[in-house]
């Protein structure tokens, strides 16, 4: 009798631990509150995701996704940084796209993309356009 007690006991408690819900569920909720820009609940998505399913083919997306709302959305650094690094640490093998923009990402983060040199070069003062310039070009 008290073993069949303790086994009602140990199955009891067994059943109230919290089990995870499918991938699908945490992907598709976690891309759907993105979209409606409910950032803290697309994060808990994407966090418990990566919790879950760290060796999904999706998991270095949803790792990835974590910098980028932390970085984007929030423009909290501190977060961004470890996210991306972590993202980086966990991931080596992911798509080299999202690697590479991770470390843009973490090589700007704070700046503000309209003050990049690349996308706004310094304006040159007027020249007279050389010869080698005008190649092809009809009076």
């Amino acid at each position: 009798m008290r073993h069949l007690l303790l086994l009602t006991g140990l199955l009891f408690i067994l059943s109230c631990g919290e089990s995870k819900p499918p991938a699908t569920e945490l992907l598709s909720k976690g891309e759907l509150y993105y979209k409606d820009r409910k950032l803290v609940e697309a994060l808990d998505q994407f966090k418990q995701f990566v919790e879950y399913y760290p060796d999904s083919s999706q998991a270095a997306r949803c790792s990835f996704m974590i910098g980028f709302i932390y970085a984007n959305d929030f423009q909290d650094t501190l977060r961004a940084r470890q996210a991306y690094q972590s993202f980086l640490d966990a991931f080596p093998a992911a798509d080299a796209g999202l690697r590479m923009s991770a470390e843009w990402e973490l090589e700007h983060l704070g700046q503000n993309i309209s003050e990049l040199e690349f996308l706004n070069p310094p304006a040159q003062p007027d020249k007279p356009a050389q010869p080698e310039q005008l190649e092809g070009v009809q009076p």
